[in-house]
C-alpha cells in the first residue's frame, strides 16, 4: 500500500469516528473521498428497507463528475419498483453469509457467484449510464444478517488486489458510523434485537413507525416470505382493534412508533391434525376416517362399530395407513399426528 493511500485511509477513518450531530451522513460523507482514494469514475450506494408491501429501495447516493452516470440511481429505483421479487439479486433481509461484510468485483473469476443476478442487472443498465465495460468494486455491509448499506466504486480500468484491499479496510468504519447515526435517530439495531425476537416460539416481527418490518426472526421470515399480503392484513386487523382474540400480539416500544408484534399460538384439533396427516399421506376417504378415530383413542373394535364394518376391515385400513406413513405400530402412528401443526 503506498503512503498517500495509508494517509487517505486513515483520514477517512478519523473523519468517519469524528461524529458530530447535523453532520452529513456518513454514505455521503464517504462517497466523494472513496472515489479519490480509488481512482474511481463513480462510486454509488443505496439503503433498503422490509416492508409487509415487500422490499424498498431507500436513500440513493453518489459521486461522480459524469452527470450521465446520476441516471443510474433512477434505473435502480425503476429496477426495484418493478421486480420486487428479485430486487436486486439477492435477499436484503437475509443477505447469504458468503456476502455479508465482504468484498467483490465485478471482472472477480469464481467458480459460483452469488451475485450473478445483480451483475446480470448492471450489465443491462450499464450502457444506458455511460458505464459499459466498467469493472466494478462493491460490498454489501450488513447489520446482523441484514442488508445495512450497498456500495459499488466503478471504473474502465480492472481494480487492482491494492485497491480491494483499502475498500476492505474501510468498511468496518463505514458499518459502525451507519450503526451509531441509526441509534441516534432512533432505529434500534438488528444485531441486539436478534437474540430477543429468535427467543419467541411464534413469528415475531418489529414493525417501525411507517409500517416497515425493521427484523423478524426465522419464523416471522418463513412467514413473510409465504404470505406476506396476510401478514400484512393480519397486522392491520390486530392495530387496529387490539386483544386477545386478533392474530398478532402487539406491544408498543417506548415512544418512538416502533411495536412488536407477535403471532398468537392457534390451538389446533387433534381432527385438524388428523386431517392434514392424512393430506399428506394421500389416505383416502375411509382411511382418513379411520385415522381420526385411532389419534382420538379409540380402539378397532369401537372404530368397527362406528363406522358399521367388520373389526377385520379396521385392521386392513391400520395396515395400509401405517405403509403410507412409512411407521411401524399404533403408537407412533398417534405421536407422529400429533407432532402435525395445521
Amino acid at each position: 500500500m503506498e503512503a498517500s493511500d495509508t494517509r487517505g485511509v486513515a483520514d477517512l477513518i478519523a473523519a468517519l469516528g469524528d461524529f458530530r450531530l447535523g453532520q452529513a451522513p456518513a454514505l455521503d460523507q464517504v462517497s466523494g473521498q472513496l472515489g479519490t482514494l480509488l481512482r474511481a469514475e463513480l462510486v454509488v450506494y443505496y439503503t433498503a428497507r422490509v416492508t409487509l408491501g415487500g422490499v424498498e429501495l431507500g436513500r440513493i447516493g453518489g459521486a461522480s463528475d459524469n452527470p450521465v452516470h446520476r441516471l443510474g440511481g433512477r434505473q435502480v429505483r425503476s429496477f426495484s419498483e418493478h421486480f420486487p421479487d428479485s430486487w436486486p439479486g439477492f435477499n436484503p433481509i437475509r443477505v447469504a453469509p458468503e456476502l455479508q461484510n465482504s468484498v467483490t468485483t465485478l471482472r472477480q473469476p469464481r467458480v459460483r457467484n452469488p451475485l450473478a443476478r445483480h451483475d446480470a442487472f448492471f450489465e443491462q443498465i450499464a450502457p444506458s449510464v455511460g458505464l459499459a465495460g466498467f469493472d466494478q468494486i462493491r460490498a454489501l455491509a450488513c447489520d446482523g444478517p441484514s442488508l445495512l448499506y450497498w456500495i459499488g466504486a466503478m471504473r474502465r480500468e480492472r481494480f487492482s488486489s491494492r485497491e480491494i484491499g483499502l475498500f476492505r479496510e474501510l468498511l468496518p468504519s463505514v458499518q459502525r458510523r451507519l450503526l451509531l447515526e441509526r441509534a441516534i435517530d432512533g432505529v434500534p439495531s438488528l444485531t441486539m434485537l436478534a437474540g430477543i425476537l429468535d427467543g419467541f416460539g411464534t413469528a415475531a416481527f418489529l414493525i417501525g413507525p411507517t409500517g416497515a418490518v425493521e427484523a423478524c426472526n426465522a419464523l416471522g421470515l418463513q412467514v413473510w416470505t409465504q404470505d406476506r399480503w396476510g401478514l400484512r392484513e393480519e397486522l392491520d386487523l390486530s392495530r387496529r382493534a387490539p386483544g386477545p382474540r386478533t392474530p398478532l400480539a402487539i406491544t408498543t416500544l417506548g415512544g418512538e412508533g416502533y411495536v412488536l408484534a407477535v403471532q398468537r399460538r392457534r390451538a389446533v384439533s387433534t381432527a385438524a391434525r388428523a386431517d392434514l396427516a392424512a393430506r399428506r399421506w394421500s389416505l383416502t376417504p375411509r382411511q382418513r376416517e379411520v385415522l381420526a378415530l385411532v389419534v382420538d383413542g379409540q380402539t378397532n373394535w369401537q372404530i368397527a362399530s362406528r363406522l358399521e364394518c367388520a373389526e377385520r376391515t379396521v385392521e386392513v385400513h391400520m395396515t395400509a395407513i401405517l405403509q403410507r406413513a412409512q411407521l411401524a405400530n399404533r403408537a407412533t402412528l398417534i405421536a407422529t399426528v400429533l407432532t402435525f401443526d395445521a
